[in-house]
């Protein structure tokens, strides 16, 4: 099989010869390296010898999602400018300024949603986004048994600037 930018030999022992070349960050070479990776990864997974090194579109998937969540993970734990992160709105350590009290921005799930997309969905009246949001927070919510709180929406909230 051969890849723009991908070189492999199918045997085992080419493997072991450390053959596999211009893989970028996942390049490995010798037995210390691709076949142990490569015999480690089929075997914990319990998928086809060449899951792994026969699929590199499948290793930039997993990365793309990877990359995903750790972006997501970012967001929510990060203030962005003049907005609180919505971890520390959740986790009642965010106290609104006076700036924030002046546009309705108060404490509660509505100004999660505002640090989310608080232009597009805040300070319209009722929203169905706003709506099917606050509809997946409480569902969550009932499943780990904890109260919805205050202020979920954003209706009359202005928009951070």
């Amino acid at each position: 099989m051969e890849l723009e930018g991908h070189e492999e030999q199918g045997s085992e022992q080419g493997l072991e010869q450390g053959c596999l070349r211009n893989r970028g960050g996942f390049e490995c070479r010798e037995e210390q390296g691709s076949l142990r990776f490569r015999r480690n990864q089929d075997n914990d997974l319990k998928r086809p010898p060449n899951f792994v090194f026969g699929d590199p579109h499948r290793i930039a998937k997993e990365l793309a999602f990877t990359t995903k969540r750790k972006t997501a993970i970012w967001f929510w734990m990060t203030p962005q400018s003049n907005k609180p992160s919505s971890h520390n709105v959740i986790t009642g350590r965010w106290s609104p300024s006076a700036a924030d009290n002046a546009a309705n921005r108060v404490p509660g799930y509505g100004v999660i949603t505002n640090i989310i997309n608080g232009g597009l969905e805040c300070n319209k009246g009722t929203d169905p986004r706003v709506q099917d949001r606050i509809g997946f927070y409480k569902r969550y919510c009932d499943i780990l048994g904890v109260g919805y709180g205050n202020n979920l929406d954003c209706n009359n909230q202005r928009p951070f600037a």
